[in-house]
């Protein structure tokens, strides 16, 4: 898969293991099983997160990468609310 973002599978690996905690808050319905399973790995990511969001891969990177914009700007995001896939 090419990735249309900063995100790549190996900054992914790396930004996983520091940030799971707000992968969870961001995507609430990956269990901690699923988080386990993933373990850094960008295309299971993807794979499950689309699966339980029903949005296209691209859409999940664009929220990723808005996610690591907040963590890194240290803006303290509520993920709660879902972001709109149409964006």
């Amino acid at each position: 898969m090419r990735y249309p973002t900063s995100m790549n599978p190996k900054n992914f690996q790396g930004f996983f293991h520091r940030h799971c905690a707000k992968i969870s808050e961001a995507w609430p319905k990956l269990s901690d099983k699923d988080l386990q399973e993933i373990d850094g790995n960008l295309d299971l990511f993807l794979k499950k997160v689309t699966a339980f969001y029903q949005v296209p891969p691209e859409v999940v990177l664009k929220e990723l990468d808005a996610v690591q914009r907040t963590i890194q700007e240290g803006i303290e995001g509520d993920f709660s609310i879902p972001l709109d896939p149409t964006e």
